[in-house]
């Protein structure tokens, strides 16, 4: 399970139109807007970064489609591939194979309705293992502009090792034991007329990850909650390797209780639940 307390990587390398440059640092991860000028020319993410895993998530504005003239968002990696891509509570988007270089994502109502999410992997090419990777976007198969209106955008770093100079902060937490519970808590009120029917309305869903640790440090556990208390939001990857259990950008829910485990040592037992901040 991978922490990121950033909500978005940005590891500038010096390319003209780097994206990372237009991305708000609010704090909220909903509540904001990112829009790539058509000015901008080959608009990308850029690092200089080691051989590692990423996932790129975002939810497209329907002004793409409607008002931008949108029917394919197109992502391209240099010195990297893809491995995986969906749309959150749906099937995979398409089946690819792993280290593909090039995405073509409809844009229609299907995939505005939720995040996307695409994981990668960085530094993959042949002779190349180390260095600089960027990461192209692009319009109806043009990469020369792509004027994209993204209601949030963020790059999570999925593994472990520093970089040269850290600047976004992960934490890797112990491997949680099976049998999570992953579900959702509405924020709508379930209100009843006189004789019984329904009324209210169906207003936004939040989703909810509730994980158990068997024999952790309790270090680890403490270290990771006086950084994030139950008010800051950050990325929650419970399963780095794969997009099954997609990502979170969430604030914890309780403070953890350790129950020492009966041996001779200070390993501890315990319980984390998560809720998505909007």
């Amino acid at each position: 399970m991978m922490i990121q307390l950033t909500d978005f990587a940005g590891r500038a390398a010096g390319v003209t139109g780097n994206v990372e440059n237009l991305v708000s640092g609010a704090r909220f991860l909903h509540d904001r807007m990112l829009a790539i000028p058509e000015t901008l020319s080959r608009p990308r993410i850029a690092r200089s970064d080691v051989q590692g895993r990423y996932v790129l998530t975002f939810q497209m504005n329907g002004t793409m489609r409607r008002d931008r003239g949108f029917h394919t968002l197109n992502l391209r990696i240099d010195n990297g591939g893809f491995s995986a891509v969906r749309v959150f509570a749906d099937h995979p988007l398409y089946t690819i194979a792993p280290n593909r270089e090039a995405l073509d994502i409809p844009v229609n109502a299907h995939t505005e309705k939720g995040p996307v999410y695409a994981l990668f992997d960085c530094g993959s090419r042949v002779g190349n293992p180390e260095g600089q990777w960027s990461l192209e976007f692009g319009k109806n198969g043009n990469f020369s502009m792509c004027d994209c209106v993204f209601d949030y955008i963020g790059l999570i770093r999925v593994h472990r090792p520093m970089l040269e100079v850290e600047q976004e902060e992960n934490r890797e937490l112990p491997r949680f034991v099976s049998g999570f519970q992953y579900g959702y808590e509405t924020l709508a009120h379930d209100l009843r007329g006189s004789v019984g029917q329904p009324y209210g309305r169906t207003i936004r869903q939040l989703r909810t990850l509730s994980v158990s640790f068997t024999r952790v440090p309790a270090d680890v556990m403490d270290d990771y909650f006086r950084a994030v208390s139950v008010t800051e939001p950050h990325w929650v990857v419970p399963y780095p390797e794969s997009l099954g259990v997609p990502p979170m950008w969430c604030t914890v829910g309780h403070p953890p209780r350790f129950t020492k485990r009966d041996e001779n040592v200070w390993y501890w037992n315990c319980r984390l639940d998560w809720r998505e901040a909007y």
